[in-house]
């Protein structure tokens, strides 16, 4: 039996793409990093930088500082799928070089994945 063709309008379109992900730890030299002033990042940093859309997810994080010493925090991982090219490239640069300045941050964790997205 031949397999089922599929209708067009069910055909997912998928294209290679890059899953960025940024990492935020929630605790600074000034106290946890409130609900208002996480927003506020998100509204005037983020969004204007990524207006194709993203993913924020809550979490915890445990990491090693400069002091050598193992702390665990509140964190907030963005997510942006998109193209590697250096628009996107730059967008994220200046989101971590803004939380690092706004938050007082040592840093913020970026991985990237090649991936293949359909829609």
């Amino acid at each position: 039996m031949a397999p089922r063709a599929e209708p067009q309008a069910m055909l997912l379109r998928c294209t290679e793409q890059t899953l960025s992900r940024l990492y935020f730890g929630f605790d600074t030299p000034d106290g946890p990093v409130t609900d208002a002033a996480w927003l506020t990042f998100v509204q005037g940093d983020i969004t204007p930088r990524v207006p194709s859309g993203f993913t924020l997810l809550a979490a915890r994080g445990l990491w090693r500082g400069e002091d050598g010493a193992s702390h665990q925090e509140e964190s907030r991982v963005l997510e942006v799928v998109g193209r590697d090219d250096a628009a996107h490239r730059q967008a994220l640069v200046e989101i971590v070089a803004r939380y690092k300045t706004v938050f007082r941050q040592e840093s913020v964790l970026v991985t990237q994945s090649p991936i293949r997205a359909c829609l």
